[in-house]
């Protein structure tokens, strides 16, 4: 719920900035929070991370540090630098979304418990 506030509060202050944003600027956000959200979920299956951990590493690098990338945008910079943690509280929730409609295959496998040796 506070990431919607955020969210809202940020396009409801710069909405006039937003929708005036050159074209390639969002081209650029998107394709970086892309980046991100891919290489988290490639390095953690890269890693021999579970199915479950690579989706939380791909959700985790791909939203870092939103909230405070909006704050200091918009104090520091112009608010249409506060478009890239918009976009990022959009697309985020979107691939988790994503990620719970379809549960990893191993989802139901029993895991091993860490706290036990072999």
């Amino acid at each position: 719920m506070s990431v919607a506030a955020i969210v809202a509060a940020v396009v409801g202050l710069n909405v006039e900035n937003i929708l005036t944003a050159a074209a390639l600027a969002f081209a650029a956000v998107v394709i970086h929070n892309a980046v991100g959200l891919g290489s988290g979920y490639g390095v953690g299956r890269l890693t021999t991370m579970s199915e479950d951990r690579a989706r939380a590493c791909a959700v985790e690098v791909g939203l870092q540090n939103s909230g405070l990338a909006v704050a200091l945008a918009t104090a520091f910079f112009t608010p249409e630098a506060a478009l890239f943690s918009v976009w990022h509280n959009v697309s985020g929730p979107a691939l988790a979304g994503y990620f719970a409609a379809n549960p990893p295959a191993d989802a139901d496998a029993p895991t091993a418990d860490p706290t036990t040796a072999d």
